[in-house]
This record gives C-alpha cells, structure tokens and sequence, in this order.
C-alpha cells in the first residue's frame, strides 16, 4: 500500500480502541440545517503529550471561524493515539504528527476541520452528504493548512538560513519584490549549504502529497478572488504562504510536475477552462485509494457539474453510468467523444486493463428489461454516429460447428455460391479467411469479441434523416416479415457458440443511382453474436473495436423501429484482430442509440495512457 495515495473515505480514519471497540464519539449531525464537526485542540500540559481533542457541531448559519487540514494519509499500519472525548483514538501517524504540530505552531487557532476525525467514516449518508458540502468547507475555511510532514525537520539543522527563509514566508504576494531577498540568500550561503536548500526544495516537490486527488480540490477552493489562504507547513518551522512557497521551489529549479499541475489549476480557478470532462482527463493520474474518489472528488470543482448524484453506497459500474448520463443530459458529450469519454470514466474508476464483460458482470444487479421511451428527452440514451457495413441476408453456422460439424461446412460454401455469384473469387477467399481463422482462433477469444448485449433502446430512424436506409426499406421488409419476433433485455453474457452470417450491400445500386458510388472494400461476411438473424444490420462505430448487431423491429415506407442486439465481426477482423475503422464512409452513416450499459459493454478493452 502507498503512503503516497489519499484515502479520505474508503473506511474509518478513526479506530476506536481495541479495549472499547463499541465506543465512538459521534453524535448524529442535524439533519435540517447544514453543519458539520469541528476538532478543538487543547492546549498541552508537557510538549511530549498525546494530542487531546474534542469535537464540536458547528452550524454554518452560525459563521464558525475554523483552519482546514490538507496532509496526506500515511501508511495504515503505522498508528499513534489520540485523545477525542476521553475515548483513546488510533489515527495515522501522519495525522498525529500534524496535530502535533497545530497544538504547538498554530495556537492563536484552536478549531479545524480534519476529514480523518471530523466524518464519521463508518456512516455512509453521512459521508455522502458531508461529500457534498466539501467545496463549501474548504472555501469558508479562514486557512488550508497544508502539512508535508514532520521527515524535513532534518533540514533545519543543515540550513541555518532557515530563519531567513522565515522572513521571505511572511511576504506579501509580490515574487518581484522578493527576488532581492533570494539573492542575498544565495550570496551568503556556502556551496554545501545552499546544495542543502536546492535537496530540500526537490524533496518538498516530489513529496507524494502533490499526487492525491483530494488537495486538488482542497487547495482550489482556498483561493479566494483576492488572496491564496493557503499555508504550508513542514518539519518544525513555521509555515510558508503559498506564493511565497511556490516562488521558493520554483527559483530553485525543482518545481515537479504534481506541484507545477496543482499551481496552474489554483491560479486558473476563474477561468472557464474548469470543465468536468477536462479535470478527469488532466487528474487522471492523481492517486487515491478509494476509486470512487476518482470522480467525486473532483466534483465541486467543475463549473458544469453542480447536481451531481454522489453516493459511497453505489458500485463502480453504476457511477460509471451515472457519469455518463449525467454528462449526456448537460450536453457535456458530443455524439462524436461519447466513447473517448467513457473509456477515460471507466479506467479512473477501474484501471487501465479493463475487460469490459469482466468489468461489468460483478457490478450489475437487477437487470431491467424496462425499455427505454426514445421520444422523451432522456438521460439514459447516448447517440452515436454509426456506420452501416449492410444487412444480414444468410446466417451460417456456429463457430463450434465449423469446427465440428463439416456437413453445415459444406453448406456454408454452397450459399457463398449462391449469394456472391457476381463476385465469387472475392467470396471464397473471404470465406476461406474466416472459417480458417475460427479453427486456429480460441474459442474464448471469439465469444469476448462477438457476444448478445440487448440495449434497452429501441430509436425510430426516419428514412428522411437516415438515407442509407432508404436503400434497405424494401430488403429488410422482407427480411423482418420471417423473423418478426422481438427480443426482450436479457442479461450480459458472452455468446458461447458466434454465428456466421453473409452481407448485402443493397445501397450500392441505390448510390449508383444517384450519381455514383466511391470505390471501397465491400465486406461480405463475418461472425456475429447467436442472437443475429436474418434482415439484422451490421453497423460500425469510431472508437468501438466492434461492430454493432443490430435488430429491425419495424420497417415501413419511411422509418424503422431498432435496437441493439449484440456484437459483431468482419472476416478480416476475425484473421487479423486488427479494426478497419479508417474504412468507413459517410455514405453509410446512421445515428445509433443505446443505453450507458450497452456502451460500457462495447468499449475497447484497453485505455491507453498518454
């Protein structure tokens, strides 16, 4: 477990002692008025005594005057005892040192708001709706106390300018200013000396605390339209304000790239590049030990992400989803980043080496078979820009036949010949391809790409806004009046046994009629998920490793009734496992609808970090 990682929620920050282990200081928080919990530090007796505090509820009708601790967790197993109520405490080690350190360097304050003993951790609505007020506690805060840690005392006795270094903290925010002062420093220091302060610098910005997802919003929200309430503390000295901090590490040349991230985000607080789609991608790599946090803790920093449902309760699929038709009802996705944005949600929230039935199989609960109204403005439809590869017209057999079974073998060669005569050297070796492919191809393999996955959407495309399928109207009637049956939602699962199927392209005629058609790779056949059936459409979407299978409930002269139904493939896909995605036209395009689940289903396997 790293020490450089947050963990503000992911169990109790505070252990009661093993002796009383039924005992806690909690007392419920009103839940009509908008409060919190504050820690009183008291005084010490002996400067060696166990930090001793109490809680109090404080009101923010009431204007509570506080300091807000940001630090870093600290290693689990390494723990002290505090004293909170007369009830011993067990805290990190961390949070013991900087209480310490408050207690002795922070006396004219004696109220802070510490998330480790302020939340009752093991109270979830509690944690949620504390969750929710964190933007506004950190912002009313009179300081945010940032505590490095006490390992940089060692420095004080290496650098005896450390008291000058005292007076340049106290400046006023003016870096110009300052830089006479930073000159005579240098001037007067001996080479090792100063090679001291340049170490110090470099430890202070690559401390693993510029890395945690929290103080992202925690220091953010200390600046104010006129000033940085921000200070920071370290090893036994007084603490620096933030710009005379930052301009100390920036002039000795070690400002790391975490510190240099955090600055910029602090000083463009009111710009309006503080979007919910730009702080996940720029934070991706902030650490944290609850993956939830990943999302929610940046949150309140989003200038279009007021309303946001939060909840510590929910699983990792459903917040996926909630972001997702949160970010859709906003109108934060356009159709063309909807999978750039999910692949980037799912891997803050999963990892980077996500499997997407894997990954959805243990957080989905429930199933609905609900179908969702497309006519209604709806957060729960995502629309994409499809392509259309054609229509099933032939369904082959299985993948576990073609292995098997050499009778429907020879029956799957017959219909080539039957259904490409006009281009039938193309057709066998294509057909070739494919079956050749399915045997040396592991069966597992084949089903995690080609599986049934039925959306709870069904979109009416009209013909006037879909012209490709004018060219299909009259194909698929035919098709749909033989299978005519609908498929209801079903649960997840990879398709044991993907099915063959054959292409038609009726739109080429239909082109050519028009003015022409440009020349490109016709693809003739595939294998698909055991749910295809005759008159369904292959469709292909960017960004997706995976066509889509999609069913034609209803066909008239000028609309369709659709729905996702599973996955497919084409034949060179199934050799090559490569995608052919640069080989699609505008021709062939067709908005595709579905829900947030079948999206995570459908996205690639892998995110790439840049």
């Amino acid at each position: 477990m790293e020490a450089n990682q947050s963990q503000r929620r992911t169990k109790a920050a505070v252990e009661n002692d093993p002796k009383s282990p039924t005992i806690s200081p909690y007392r419920p928080l009103a839940q009509d008025v908008d409060c919190t919990r504050l820690v009183e530090i008291e005084p010490a007796r002996h400067e060696s005594d166990d930090p001793v505090c109490s809680l109090i509820h404080a009101n923010f009708g009431d204007k509570p005057k506080y300091e807000a601790l940001s630090y870093m967790w600290g290693e689990d197993r390494e723990k002290e005892t505090i004293i909170v109520d007369g009830m011993q405490l067990s805290v990190t080690t961390n949070l013991w040192d900087a209480l310490f350190y408050l207690r002795r360097h922070r006396p004219s304050c004696t109220r802070f708001w510490i998330d480790a003993l302020c939340i009752n951790q093991s109270d979830i609505p509690e944690r949620n709706r504390q969750l929710r007020m964190m933007r506004h506690i950190y912002s009313r805060a009179s300081l945010v106390v940032v505590w490095l840690g006490k390992k940089y005392a060692a420095y004080q006795e290496k650098i005896p300018s450390l008291s000058a270094l005292e007076a340049f903290r106290s400046q006023d925010a003016n870096p110009s200013a300052s830089l006479p002062l930073k000159a005579d420093l240098q001037a007067s220091q001996q080479p090792e000396t100063d090679n001291q302060e340049k170490n110090m610098a470099k430890e202070l910005c690559s401390d693993g605390y510029w890395d945690r997802l929290w103080i992202i919003q925690e220091l953010t929200q200390a600046r104010g339209y006129d000033r940085i309430r921000i200070l920071v503390c370290f090893g036994n000295m007084m603490g620096f304000k933030w710009t005379a901090f930052t301009h100390f590490v920036t002039q000795s040349g070690c400002a790391g790239e975490g510190f240099s991230r955090l600055n910029r985000q602090i000083e463009d607080k009111y710009t309006s590049g503080h979007t919910l789609r730009k702080l996940l991608a720029e934070h991706r790599a902030a650490k944290c030990k609850e993956p939830r946090d990943k999302i929610y803790g940046l949150i309140s920093l989003a200038a279009d992400a007021r309303g946001f449902p939060m909840d510590y309760s929910k699983s990792l699929f459903d917040i996926w989803t909630d972001t997702m038709e949160f970010m859709n009802i906003q109108q934060l996705l356009a159709e063309f980043d909807i999978v750039e944005v999910g692949s980037l949600v799912r891997f803050l929230l999963m990892g980077a080496d996500c499997s997407p039935l894997k990954q959805v199989l243990p957080y989905v609960s429930g199933a609905t078979s609900t179908l969702v109204d497309q006519r209604a403005i709806n957060p729960k439809i995502l629309e994409l820009q499809g392509y259309v590869l054609g229509y099933v017209m032939s369904v082959g057999p299985s993948t576990t036949d073609v292995i098997g079974n050499l009778g429907k073998v020879d029956s799957w060669e017959t219909s080539v010949r039957d259904n490409f005569r006009d281009d039938l050297g193309t057709a066998y070796r294509e057909s070739d391809m494919l079956l050749e492919s399915i045997i040396k191809t592991d069966d597992e393999a084949l089903a995690t790409r080609c599986f049934n996955q039925t959306s709870t959407v069904r979109w009416v495309g009209r013909f006037q806004e879909n012209k490709i399928m004018t060219a299909y109207s009259s194909c698929l009637r035919t098709a749909t009046a033989a299978a005519s049956a609908s498929l209801t939602s079903k649960e997840v699962h990879a398709a044991d046994h993907p099915h063959l199927y054959q292409l038609d392209k009726p739109e080429l005629a239909y082109f050519e009629r028009l003015g022409g058609y440009r020349d490109k790779p016709q693809w003739k056949m595939g294998i698909s998920s055991s749910h295809v059936r005759r008159g369904d459409i292959i469709c292909r979407i960017r960004g997706i490793d995976k066509g889509v299978l999609i069913r034609v409930h209803e066909i008239d002269d000028w609309k369709a009734t659709m729905q996702i139904i599973g996955t497919a493939m084409v034949a060179e896909e199934v050799a090559t496992s490569a995608s052919y995605l640069s080989q699609l036209w505008k021709e062939d395009e067709m908005k595709v609808k579905m829900d947030a689940r079948t999206l995570f289903v459908l996205l690639p396997g892998n995110y790439q970090v840049e």
